[in-house]
């Protein structure tokens, strides 16, 4: 499956440490080997015996996970055991938890949980076996890996910085009420119409559509037969607008008639129209219910920009850079 959503995080985890640490659930022996992997894991367990200055034997490791950060669900002491890759129940959790929605948003979907969790297990012993070899390498000495470790870490830090923010501001009800009364006009739909149209080139041609109108015949009809306007495919039929879209002789004309009511004909510079009001709805007010998510998310975003422009003000003004 595709990794890349959640591989950096691992890579600067993984990485960046010189080793990585997941004994869980108090587990003091590997469990047996999983069939789809035993050579990963004779990888890895070569590598802990001759490259890895940091990793412990088997017989005597440790576990630094307390009960507590044992991560839940599917992960048990039967899976594979990391040692000492400086990767703790927390950040493992983490990961896992990204693996599954990576999963999920690339249309996987696991009736074995088990199965989807060995897959993650293998990948993070393919991701340390690579980070291993290319510190054998010296490939953490290159000057792009450095600068992109700095990067990655800044914008990292950054987003915890920003979710920070983010935990800490608020908004009351109260403010979302009074938000809502003191902007009336944003609230409120202004009225609107709808109309079918017959648009022709001449007056002569617009009066005869009329007078076939008020005889009886069908507009749709009429509108397929002699309207120039792109709306005659559907009958005339343009979509419900507010005022400010078309001519003011136009909307004048409309917005003062009642469903039903035949208009025209009408000069404009696109030719003569014929129009039949079909739909007419009177400005509303918004009920506060139907917006009410709508401005805790604008207030609380708001909130968020002011306190993290004052951040930035305050980091700047006790630097040489503002």
């Amino acid at each position: 499956m595709n990794l890349k959503n959640w591989t950096w995080t691992a890579i600067i985890a993984l990485i960046g440490s010189g080793a990585l640490h997941c004994a869980r659930n108090g587990a003091t022996e590997p469990p047996p080997a999983h069939p789809q992997s035993s050579a990963a894991e004779q990888m890895f367990a070569a590598d802990k015996a001759t490259e890895s200055p940091g990793i412990t034997n088997p017989e005597s490791r440790q576990t630094n996970t307390t009960p507590d950060e044992a991560p839940a669900g599917p992960i048990t002491s039967q899976t594979f055991q990391f040692e000492d890759l400086n990767l703790n129940a927390g950040m493992y959790e983490w990961l896992w938890k990204a693996y599954q929605a990576d999963a999920a948003a690339n249309g996987r979907t696991e009736t074995d949980p088990a199965a989807l969790h060995g897959d993650f297990e293998r990948s993070l012993a393919l991701e340390y076996l690579l980070a291993q070899y290319a510190r054998r390498q010296k490939l953490n000495e290159d000057p792009w890996f450095r600068a992109e470790m700095w990067r990655q870490e800044n914008q990292l830090l950054r987003v915890l910085v920003e979710r920070r923010i983010r935990e800490n501001v608020h908004v009351s009800a109260a403010e979302i009420r009074a938000y809502y009364q003191a902007n009336p006009d944003k609230y409120t739909d202004p009225e609107r119409v709808q109309v079918r149209l017959i648009l022709v080139d001449t007056e002569q041609e617009a009066r005869a559509a009329l007078q076939d109108l008020t005889g009886g015949d069908d507009f749709a009809e009429l509108a397929r037969r002699y309207s120039k306007h792109p709306s005659r495919d559907k009958g005339g039929v343009l979509p419900p607008f507010t005022r400010g879209t078309y001519s003011d002789a136009m909307e004048s004309a409309v917005f003062a008639g009642k469903v039903g009511d035949l208009i025209g004909p009408l000069q404009t510079e696109l030719g003569y129209q014929i129009l039949e009001i079909t739909s007419l709805q009177e400005k509303r007010v918004i009920p506060f219910s139907d917006v009410e998510s709508a401005i805790r998310e604008e207030l609380l975003q708001r909130k968020y920009n002011e306190q993290y422009q004052e951040l930035l003000r305050q980091l700047k003004a006790g630097s040489e850079f503002n």
